[in-house]
């Protein structure tokens, strides 16, 4: 009698999300963006560097990534596991009264 075991490909646990953050309005660079997934106990995140790259590992069931940076609006992005993610911050816009 022979017994064959099969095995499945093995699902990762964790993925290296990679992307660059830049302006919405200029397409430059945004360094110092918090890129983080919320929930998370302890905060999992970083911050993108001086040419607005980043790389996280995240879990594989993470549903969103936030990110965040002082004068733009905070976004929520669905990841995109393969390739590299280029992703848009909207500057916030305050008008200043006198």
């Amino acid at each position: 009698m022979k017994i064959i075991l099969l095995q499945r490909p093995q699902i990762p646990d964790v993925y290296i999300l990679q992307g660059k953050v830049i302006d919405g309005e200029t397409n430059e660079a945004i360094p110092g963006v918090t890129v983080c997934i919320p929930g998370t106990d302890p905060l999992v995140g970083t911050v993108s560097d001086e040419n607005g790259f980043f790389e996280l590992e995240i879990p594989a069931d993470a549903g969103m990534v936030k990110l965040s940076c002082v004068g733009y609006k905070s976004n929520l992005v669905t990841p995109e596991l393969k390739g590299k993610n280029n992703i848009e911050l909207d500057p916030e816009t305050q008008e200043l009264s006198e």
